[in-house]
């Protein structure tokens, strides 16, 4: 947690004290010249302590990924001479999610943030490396799926023929740009008077320019039945006159 974090320290080096009370600070991989009487002890000092953790982010399939961080701890100096420069939150899947990419599929994605690095607010100068660390969390990434709604339109042809009228098109809404329905099943239809047509969503396919099956991406619902009527043909009869 937090405090445990804060209370992180790093070894310095050491301090040789002598009987008359002087003493000498020696750093990590200095020879020490020996004294019978002296007394050597450990120097060590705080470090600054980070921790950074990637949000949460959810999208719909097609979004734009712009993934972003928190810093949950820091014991930076108060007075703002240091800043946290540099981080990055990267998904594996699709690479730096600063850059152009193919939509990821729906699922879920870790998010890891790296790179952070502590500087001198006045220079720009990073800041002695061995005096801090940063601790980094993943977070996770949420795709959903595009909703999709697909509707029977009504027969082009609705005067009576002596076959069952169903539907013959259809509308598609939510679509992703370069998709589209590559194919679906109609239901419903009549004879002949007042019949409804729909859209068994089961059936609905989607694909892209490419003709990849797409419909893993969308949440297909079918739209309400279309109502229409088939109405009676028109024919002509001829009566002749019969003479007398």
């Amino acid at each position: 947690d937090a405090a445990a974090l804060n209370a992180q320290q790093a070894f310095s080096g050491w301090k040789l004290t002598y009987p008359n009370g002087s003493y000498l600070r020696v750093k990590p991989g200095a020879e020490i010249d020996p004294y019978t009487d002296c007394v050597l002890t450990a120097v060590w000092k705080d470090i600054y302590v980070v921790c950074i953790k990637a949000n949460d982010l959810t999208v719909s399939f097609g979004e734009e990924i712009k993934p972003e961080y928190s810093v949950t701890y820091s014991n930076l100096p108060a007075d703002g001479s240091l800043e946290l420069r540099g981080t990055v939150v990267s998904c594996a899947e699709l690479g730096n999610t600063d850059a152009d990419s193919s939509p990821l599929f729906p699922g879920a994605y870790s998010l890891s943030p790296s790179s952070a690095d502590i500087c001198k607010k006045e220079t720009g100068e990073s800041f002695d490396s061995a005096d801090y660390r940063i601790f980094y969390t993943d977070g996770q990434l949420t795709v959903l799926p595009l909703k999709l709604t697909v509707s029977a339109c009504a027969p082009e042809s609705s005067v009576y023929d002596g076959t069952v009228k169903t539907a013959d098109s259809f509308t598609a809404d939510g679509l992703y740009p370069g998709h589209s329905v590559a194919s679906v099943k109609y239901t419903g239809g009549t004879l002949f008077g007042a019949g409804k047509v729909g859209i068994d969503a089961d059936s609905v396919v989607v694909t892209d320019a490419a003709g990849n099956d797409m419909s893993s991406c969308y949440e297909i619902t079918a739209g309400a039945e279309t109502v229409f009527t088939v109405s009676p043909c028109s024919s002509t009869v001829t009566v002749k006159a019969k003479s007398l």
